[in-house]
């Protein structure tokens, strides 16, 4: 019985959510990452926002759900083992491992309505959840972020719900 790979593409994926969109880009926009190391607890997920709170001794807690606008997105690392061995991948983040968190940058994100160039993002606060709309709109639920759409994944349209879009915060 396999529970790992089911399958193989022949061409590498357009974008991965929690990828950087100017990887590789000697001329991009530079990433900066939260400054003090956190601890993942629950919920969080690569390309996912995180909330980060001090926990009883005063060390950084990071969470896929929070209050208030989100610290940042968790950028995709290969450091994060899959502990489920049912799982045939993970976006998920270990418990207790180190996300790295972007506050500023530009990266990939997943959505779970139609996105389109120039509306932002907003964190929803208990599942975590990303959805966009326009700056200054309300959503339920949700608080309003920085983080812009700048471009929709190679074959999305507007009217494409849950795709993957890239976010920038410059």
């Amino acid at each position: 019985m396999s529970y790992f790979q089911k399958s193989t593409n022949r061409y590498l994926a357009k974008a991965v959510q929690g990828d950087l969109v100017t990887s590789g880009n000697p001329n991009g926009n530079p990433v900066v990452y939260w400054p003090f190391g956190a601890k993942a607890d629950t919920g969080l997920v690569a390309g996912g926002f995180a909330w980060v709170t001090a926990d009883t001794d005063g060390l950084y807690v990071a969470n896929g759900t929070g209050t208030g606008v989100p610290t940042g997105l968790v950028s995709r690392q290969l450091q994060y083992p899959i502990v489920n061995a049912a799982l045939s991948e993970s976006m998920a983040v270990t418990g207790g491992f180190s996300p790295a968190i972007i506050q500023k940058g530009e990266v990939w994100v997943m959505t779970t309505d139609p996105g389109t160039v120039g509306k932002v993002l907003f964190a929803n606060n208990t599942t975590g959840a990303i959805t966009c709309a326009a700056a200054g709109a309300t959503v339920a639920g949700a608080t309003e972020t920085t983080w812009t759409i700048i471009a929709l994944a190679s074959g999305a349209t507007a009217e494409s719900g849950g795709q993957l879009v890239a976010v920038s915060k410059w």
